[in-house]
């Protein structure tokens, strides 16, 4: 039985990118630990033509299963259901994204040591600043797991992390399965948080979290919700108004501190603005009202119409200063 399964959610456009990302798997994995699970999520071009020369490829199983398009959280579920009881840890790779060969190594080591959550650094492609040195992360010293692998513990709260820097994402991070019913992806959070929400989620369950400092998965530009989701647009709109349910949940859900909590009050406060901002570009741009977000919108914030105002203000004043 394998150790750590590695779930791909797949739905691309573009062909060869799903080959390289389960090839770096193959370079980084040691045979018989590891197992790849790819879910075809309804994606235009099919999976198995890319990559049938590597199911059988001598150090790990490749399984490929298919389902409706639901977006990557619901993917990932479907993923998580199929390995409950065949593996002790899961870890997530895009399939547009690729893993450095020594990632699942210090992976397995952090696992070992007695970590239930880890994460490692990442870059984007062709680009040498990484996500921690976008969040500033690590600032304050920390505790050394294995010093030749520039492995960490982090003594910290991993909710309060998640928060405040969140210096991973979904790509870098593998947790071990606890309890008999794990932890799944809330699906309705389609254009945004839904990583950050399922971080947050398995935070709760969480006791020992460790970190490699090293970049160790690269970041592609395929298919992409949350960055084709742009200002202005009815997909933008669909983004915020997923950004205002992760706060909005964020506030009823879970116990913030009092820092964290009026955070999280100015976030939503922000989101208003933005919203009603993006609301009336979009009203401009198609000529429409888009009337049924705003009906969910106005469920999720009713007195947020207050920020009418200011956000028109500001508009205009942004207007203004681009045309002189």
């Amino acid at each position: 039985m394998a150790e750590v399964a590695i779930i791909i959610p797949y739905y691309q456009v573009t062909e060869g990118l799903l080959r390289r990302a389960v090839e770096s798997v193959l370079r980084a994995c040691e045979p018989g630990r590891f197992r790849i699970v790819i879910v075809d999520d309804g994606s235009p071009n099919r999976p198995l033509p890319e990559i049938k020369d590597l199911l059988d490829n001598g150090r790990c199983g490749i399984d490929v299963l298919s389902r409706d398009n639901g977006g990557p959280g619901a993917a990932r579920n479907t993923g998580i259901e199929h390995v409950i009881g065949q593996v002790e840890y899961i870890c997530f790779l895009d399939s547009d994204d690729e893993f450095e060969p020594d990632h699942l190594r210090r992976m397995t080591i952090a696992f070992s040591s007695g970590a239930d959550f880890y994460f490692s650094n990442a870059r984007r492609t062709h680009e040498s600043i990484t996500i921690f040195d976008v969040c500033d992360f690590p600032k304050a010293p920390t505790q050394v797991l294995c010093e030749a692998e520039r492995l960490y513990w982090y003594p910290g709260s991993l909710l309060q992390l998640t928060l405040m820097k969140n210096p991973y994402g979904t790509n870098s991070m593998g947790y071990r399965l606890m309890g008999q019913e794990p932890v799944r992806f809330r699906t309705e959070f389609r254009r945004a948080c839904e990583d950050r929400l399922f971080a947050l989620d398995l935070s709760r369950k969480v006791r020992s979290v460790a970190f490699s400092a090293d970049a160790d998965v690269i970041l592609g530009t395929g298919v992409n919700i949350f960055a084709s989701s742009a200002w202005g647009t009815l997909s933008g709109l669909e983004r915020m108004l997923d950004t205002t349910r992760f706060h909005v949940c964020l506030g009823q859900e879970f116990s913030l501190s009092e820092t964290e909590r009026r955070a999280n009050v100015r976030c939503l406060a922000s989101c208003d603005r933005d919203f009603w901002e993006s609301v009336m570009v979009c009203t401009v741009k198609s000529r429409s009202i888009p009337a049924t977000l705003i009906k969910h919108y106005l469920r999720l914030r009713p007195h947020s119409l207050t920020s009418l105002p200011k956000g028109l203000l500001r508009l205009i004043k942004m207007k203004l200063s681009k045309a002189q």
